[in-house]
């Protein structure tokens, strides 16, 4: 696990205390001469969607609405997939794409928050697309579609074909710069902030990456 520190000058925005992000995806930027301290976090907003088109610098997951993307991302391989994406001041600035897969549901455990499909279980988290919930009863003993990527299931369907496979892979690291990336399951940039005792100033953040 990497290891990053929050000291008393790292500024925080749209929070009180670093306590309010555990387990949340975050914008950090880092220290010049120590990219393992933080100098600044703030939340962002994050969602499941399938990109129905791209433009330059623009993206689409509703027939007609278009949303304005960080200058540089590169798009083209989005176009199509289901994706975990990543805003800020309403500009997406990280998209990752997740993985189709196919399978029988065999059980929700509604106290882990974990679904089980064909013997491996899949937990979800606070960006997780819940309304499969709604028939779960219905779902369990059939094959489902689900979406996901090394940590989290974030969606779950009934089974369709499978899309085309994903082709190309992204290195968005280059996009957003060396001090200034997503804590969160995106790319190679980001991890999640564990749950533990509280942070408070110049305490430890551990997460785990991809």
């Amino acid at each position: 696990a990497l290891t990053y520190t929050v000291t008393a000058n790292t500024q925080l925005s749209g929070v009180n205390s670093v306590d309010q992000l555990l387990n949340q995806y975050v914008l950090i930027e880092t220290d010049e001469s120590n990219i393992f301290e933080i100098t600044s976090m703030k939340p962002v907003k994050s969602a499941v969607g399938k990109v129905l088109g791209v433009g330059e610098n623009l993206i689409s997951f509703e027939q007609g609405k278009y949303l304005p993307v960080r200058q540089g991302l590169f798009l083209t391989p989005y176009e199509g997939k289901t994706v975990l994406y990543h805003s800020s001041e309403d500009e997406i600035i990280s998209i990752e794409v997740l993985q189709e897969s196919s399978g029988i549901l065999e059980e929700w455990n509604n106290t882990t928050k974990k679904v089980t499909i064909d013997g491996t279980d899949y937990p979800i988290n606070y960006v997780t697309d819940l309304s499969f919930l709604a028939s779960i009863d219905q779902k369990v003993g059939t094959k489902v579609t689900f979406y996901a990527n090394k940590l989290f299931l974030f969606k779950l369907t009934d089974y369709t074909l499978p899309s085309e496979p994903v082709e190309t892979t992204i290195d968005i690291s280059s996009d957003l710069g060396v001090d200034s990336f997503l804590i969160g399951n995106v790319a190679t940039l980001t991890a999640t902030i564990k749950l533990g005792t509280a942070i408070t100033s110049d305490d430890v953040i551990e997460w785990s990456t991809n």
